[in-house]
């Protein structure tokens, strides 16, 4: 995933003591016009954690169950940055290779410039790819082509619907309960509608980092003689 300095992401300790407290489970928490059980900490890095949570009630279209709760500190000005993840992520989440997103918020803090955004998702029981190579040490080729098959296709479908994910990685693709491989984390994701040309990698970082400034460029590559080249994509 792209720095998450650049993106607006900022340290969970600006939330105070209290920004930790997913990770500590076993308490009830007030979300998405629900009361969700937090069960145990998934992950955490300097700017999110993650949590595995249960809900008695449906959420939205979802039956209760367990789910997992992604959080991320950011500032509010920036909260464009939460929007265009959540929306690049619906437009995308019906395809069956692409993980769903089950229901997301902003709430405020005490300090008044930053918010906490909660993205909630289907809980996928395998892991990630990178769980999964770790686990099994190599890929069987049969294995191995069914994962293409499916990422192509979710890939494809992102494509037809106007988004670009630009971090596909094994930590960001998930197998659930059922085998299927899923393409996840829409964070870098953009949709776009018209394109344009960025010679280098510092040409499309300085391009995201001063996105707030003018229309946010989008990643793609491909390879010629001179060497490769990299497209890109503005919002409109």
């Amino acid at each position: 995933m792209a720095d998450a300095g650049c993106l607006g992401w900022l340290p969970r300790l600006l939330l105070g003591p209290s920004c930790s407290r997913l990770l500590l489970g076993n308490h009830e928490l007030s979300a998405f016009g629900c009361s969700l059980e937090v069960v145990k900490p998934l992950g955490e890095g300097a700017f999110s954690e993650v949590a595995l949570v249960r809900t008695s009630v449906p959420v939205g279209k979802y039956p209760p169950g367990l789910y997992a709760l992604k959080t991320i500190v950011i500032q509010r000005e920036n909260m464009h940055l939460v929007e265009r993840e959540t929306r690049s992520q619906g437009m995308a989440a019906e395809h069956p290779n692409v993980l769903g997103l089950v229901a997301h918020e902003c709430v405020s803090t005490a300090n008044a410039d930053v918010v906490q955004a909660r993205l909630l998702f289907p809980l996928c029981e395998g892991g990630t790819l990178a769980d999964f190579l770790k686990a099994e040490g190599g890929i069987p080729t049969d294995e191995m082509l069914r994962i293409f098959s499916q990422l192509a296709s979710a890939v494809a479908h992102c494509h037809a619907v106007g988004v670009i994910h630009r971090d596909i990685k094994l930590t960001n693709v998930y197998r659930d309960g059922e085998g299927r491989w899923l393409l996840a984390d829409f964070g870098s994701a953009l949709s776009s509608t018209a394109t344009i040309e960025l010679d280098t990698r510092e040409a499309l970082a300085l391009a995201r980092h001063e996105e707030r400034a003018s229309p946010p460029h989008c990643l793609l590559w491909h390879s010629t003689s001179h060497g490769t080249t990299y497209r890109g994509a503005c919002l409109p």
